[in-house]
């Protein structure tokens, strides 16, 4: 699997931290970013008892090149085919770095 991980400075003519966000936006990217450390361990209950093999089926299905909006931590990263090229983009930084981490991609 080919893998981009992607924050906000991977798009157009944006440099990084220069493009204001809204309110409610910088809200939810803050609120993410604390909990990006946790989240894997947060989630964990609920991908038992409610997601089951959610996440394997869906990613199983993917065909040719994939973007993946909300990336988040990469949780579904090992579940893709290798032959899918694969862009995930997310509005957390801290979420994109655990993500390029698990993924072994490159910032």
């Amino acid at each position: 699997m080919v893998l981009e991980v992607l924050g906000r400075e991977g798009f157009g003519d944006v440099a990084p931290g220069t493009a204001p966000m809204d309110e409610p936006t910088e809200q939810a990217r803050r609120l993410w970013d604390e909990h990006a450390a946790n989240y894997d361990r947060q989630i964990r209950f609920f991908e038992r008892t409610l997601f089951g093999d959610g996440r394997r089926w869906v990613c199983s299905q993917a065909r040719g090149d994939v973007l993946e909006i909300a990336v988040g931590t990469g949780l579904n990263l090992t579940y893709y085919p290798d032959t899918r090229r694969l862009t995930g983009i997310d509005l957390s930084p801290r979420m994109l770095e655990i993500a390029r981490a698990a993924s072994g991609a490159r910032s």
